[in-house]
């Protein structure tokens, strides 16, 4: 469809459409349920009753465990100085830190903190220099939770050692930590776990979703000159299709109405007059008009040709009189056509509708003669008399209402 010198123009643009994310459908949490499934506070709190192994859900410390393999894995770090079997304690909101982990006190001291700041939908701009400073501890490691984070900003000159993990990441490693482990007494406790795990996956998902819309729909848009080149030539198809369509419809009375721009898709042809016509039909109503429609992309689909009645004959009651007389016409002559279905009264009553596929017209068309093959496919339709017969169809229209304009 397109030319040499624009098919470099096209694959660049369509080049911006590949790995765009396939939405499918999530299972919804009680999180989504409820209406809250961005709560930064609410998920925090469930991240520390499952670190904390006081709590009742009774998996001990295996879901901390596994968020410090997560992080070893991720990056290689020596975290031995974190003693989990001894007694710790975990918090929330605790000097605005979301949620923060500590080990034994000596002297107001911790042998160990974990800082964990749980980002959802929020921009990371939280003074994590200042949370790291709070903390006394002998040895101290930070975390940033997200659903998508590369690289924390604003650290480049601090002593604070944070390192970012996703939510998915934490997800995994809890689900491979736990794994066939369920002790009769967390029966409810992993019932809300797996949930939780799943709203996870949910908030992840949807967040690397629109981040990778966002970032192809900014390199669509960086393509600006491409697009103006396609839209140009395709607005240039366009209004050489109209100008065949309107030399073509001139001959028969019907031209179009005001301004012509030749990057509209649809276009009116309305009847006006003609000699012929007008002596062979005296009393053809100027209400008579063609609906041209085409596609978006003109390698694909159908140019939609509707006949139609427009303004106060447009009633009901006109419209079926004429579906009426044409229908047998249509049926035996050309079965190609349907009668239209949409009528606004006083406004517009499609009669005849025809949708001619642009890749069979090019086929049969061979490749050269388009619009000679287009105005052949209208003239059979509209304007022939069938051997033996004494109207076209738009004549048969015009005859079934000759009694409504006398």
């Amino acid at each position: 469809m397109f030319p040499p010198e624009l098919e470099s123009a096209l694959q660049a643009v369509i080049g911006t459409t590949e790995g765009l994310p396939l939405f499918e459908p999530l299972k919804p949490s009680i999180f989504d349920i409820a209406g809250f499934p961005r709560r930064e506070v609410v998920n925090s709190r469930l991240l520390a009753y499952y670190f904390d192994r006081e709590e009742s859900h009774g998996f001990e410390e295996k879901c901390l465990e596994a968020l410090l393999e997560a992080l070893k894995g991720e990056y290689g770090l020596n975290l031995e100085k974190i003693e989990l079997k001894k007694s710790y304690s975990v918090a929330t909101e605790w000097h605005k830190i979301d949620v923060v982990i500590l080990g034994k006190k000596h002297h107001g001291v911790h042998e160990w903190a974990i800082l964990i700041e749980n980002k959802i939908g929020h921009t990371l701009n939280n003074p994590l220099d200042d949370y790291w400073k709070r903390v006394k501890a002998d040895f101290k490691i930070g975390i940033v939770l997200a659903p998508t984070l590369k690289e924390i900003p604003g650290l480049m000159d601090s002593e604070a050692q944070y390192y970012p993990l996703t939510h998915l990441q934490l997800k995994d490693s809890i689900e491979k930590k736990l794994g066939a482990y369920d002790p009769e007494s967390t029966t409810h406790s992993r019932a809300i776990l797996e949930d939780f795990l799943n709203h996870l996956k949910n908030i992840s998902m949807d967040t690397i979703n629109r981040e990778t819309l966002k970032e192809k729909a900014l390199d669509f848009f960086k393509r600006h000159e491409e697009l103006k080149k396609i839209e140009e030539y395709i607005n240039n198809i366009r209004g050489a299709n109209f100008c065949e369509l309107l030399d073509f419809m001139r001959p028969y009375g019907f031209e179009i109405s005001g301004w012509f721009n030749p990057s509209k898709r649809d276009l009116h042809f309305y009847y006006y007059s003609n000699e012929e016509m007008d002596k062979a039909y005296p009393n053809l109503p100027t209400a008579f008009r063609f609906w041209f429609n085409q596609p978006l992309y003109l390698g694909q689909g159908s140019l939609e040709c509707i006949f139609e009645l427009y303004g106060e004959k447009a009633t009901a009651e006109n419209v079926e009189r004429i579906k009426e007389s044409i229908s047998e016409f249509i049926n035996l002559h050309h079965p190609n056509l349907s009668l239209g279905s949409n009528t606004q009264p006083g406004n517009y009553a499609q009669i005849i509708y025809l949708g001619m596929p642009l890749e069979e017209i090019n086929k049969t068309s061979g490749g050269n003669g388009y619009h000679e093959k287009l105005k052949a496919i209208l003239k059979e339709a509209f304007f022939t008399v069938p051997e033996g017969g004494t109207h076209h169809l738009v004549g048969l229209c015009a005859a079934a209402l000759e009694h409504v304009w006398r």
